[in-house]
């Protein structure tokens, strides 16, 4: 069963290549933490969920808009944890928070660097 998560409808009709130029998945794009942030929470894939908040980064333009695609990012963690195996929910719900309040502190330089 897929999972259906929130996102622009605009992020529905991209392009392959579109979507590769724009989101690079979890981990802020050119950086340490790029290379070292894993796109799963035990297991269970969460790629979707970072390729949605690239996504909604590349086309907010204030801190409503961040916040909002912060908030969005978290929902969709928990509703692809909600679909997974229960026996590691908590776990995942825990590591969600972590993605959440990382990109939440710490994701303005790579929501405000367009490049």
């Amino acid at each position: 069963m897929t999972t259906e998560l929130f996102s622009p409808a605009s992020y529905k009709t991209l392009s392959d290549k579109d979507k590769s130029r724009i989101c690079n998945g979890c981990g802020a794009k050119g950086s340490i933490s790029g290379l070292f942030t894993p796109s799963t929470l035990y297991g269970l894939s969460i790629h979707e969920s970072c390729l949605i908040h690239d996504y909604q980064y590349f086309l907010g333009t204030n801190a409503s808009h961040k916040a909002s695609a912060d908030r969005s990012f978290l929902y969709n963690m928990q509703r692809q944890i909600e679909q997974g195996s229960k026996w590691l929910i908590w776990l995942r719900k825990r590591r969600a928070l972590k993605y959440y309040y990382a990109v939440k502190y710490f994701g303005g330089t790579a929501f405000w660097d367009k490049d």
